[in-house]
């Protein structure tokens, strides 16, 4: 079963314990739990759970961010496609990795990643 620890060896990214305190990884874990079907994920459990947890950690960030910069945390916003400031220009084109109708699962790479170990083990359509 995974672990804050083990969560952290899995993605170093979020091993910050100040951004990312183990209260929030065990909060993630534990509703993971409930979503994640032993019998189903089967060998796949650690790291369907680390992916789960990493996009919901992921997700929550973005929040506490937002709200740091006066903007309401929890607004739905997709990937950059340009943005512009004085004469410097950036756009993205996502589209290469972009999959249709995924909904919040779609907000993270992590939720991605996700999502196709889901369908590979067949339990999908239930996080759809």
């Amino acid at each position: 079963m995974v672990d804050a620890p083990t969560f952290r060896s899995i993605f170093p990214e979020f091993a910050n314990t100040t951004t990312y305190p183990d209260a929030s990884i065990n909060f993630w874990i534990g509703l993971g739990t409930t979503r994640l079907d032993t019998d189903i994920w089967g060998d796949q459990l650690d790291y369907g759970m680390s992916l789960f947890v990493a996009h919901n950690l992921a997700i929550g960030q973005r929040n506490v961010a937002a709200a740091n910069r006066g903007l309401p945390p929890g607004e739905i916003a997709g990937a950059t496609q340009s943005k512009s400031v004085e004469n410097v220009s950036v756009s993205y084109d996502t589209s290469f990795v972009k999959l249709d109708n995924l909904g919040y699962w779609g907000l993270t790479s992590y939720g991605l990643q996700f999502l196709q170990l889901a369908q590979l083990i067949g339990s999908f359509g239930y996080f759809l």
